[in-house]
């Protein structure tokens, strides 16, 4: 690697590690736990297309806030970050929320929402998305139900193909239909 090449990303660390910081220094919530491993299992309804769906995985922070509910807090370290709109419906967010609900981190926990925390960003502090908790939503089933119908469509025998913001970046466009580089796999 070009020696300018490793200072560049050092000074991008050092900055990352200075809004992470900072963006820590004003945290009001309480850390509960880092890394922490979650795993819930969602007895089966017809949303999951009859089957029991099994969310693992594993958050950043898991954080207190001020009314005890546990607020779950991803770290992000691209150089993106989602809009306010889009990380009020973040799919990964809202399975965070869902683990909580169901007692993936104790039971009888109750989401204070969940948050993207983005330090790669060119912004001078990190870039805070927050989701609200679903208790708050006019509808706070919408994040089980997205989790759902992902295991419902994980599970089926074929996927239907939507154009989003991975597409550039996505590993199988050579068999997608949608990516002009798509052919048929299968007959």
């Amino acid at each position: 690697m070009a020696r300018w090449l490793g200072q560049r990303e050092r000074d991008r660390a050092e900055k990352m590690v200075d809004k992470l910081l900072s963006w820590l220094g004003s945290n009001p919530r309480e850390q509960v736990a880092i890394e922490q491993e979650f795993d819930v299992r969602l007895g089966p309804t017809e949303a999951s297309a009859g089957r029991a769906v099994q969310v693992r995985g594993r958050v950043d922070r898991l954080e207190r806030d001020a009314k005890g509910r546990l607020v779950v807090v991803d770290l992000k370290t691209g150089a993106g970050a989602p809009s306010a709109e889009d990380a009020a419906a973040h799919p990964q967010l809202a399975a965070y929320q869902v683990a909580v609900e169901e007692g993936g981190f104790g039971p009888g926990e109750v989401s204070g929402g969940a948050e993207i925390v983005a330090v790669g960003t060119s912004h001078a502090a990190a870039a805070v998305r927050v989701q609200p908790p679903l208790g708050d939503s006019e509808d706070p089933a919408w994040a089980e139900g997205l989790v759902r119908d992902a295991a419902a469509a994980m599970a089926a025998s074929t996927f239907r193909a939507v154009v989003n913001d991975s597409c550039p970046y996505c590993a199988v466009n050579t068999s997608c239909p949608l990516s002009g580089k798509g052919r048929q796999v299968t007959r």
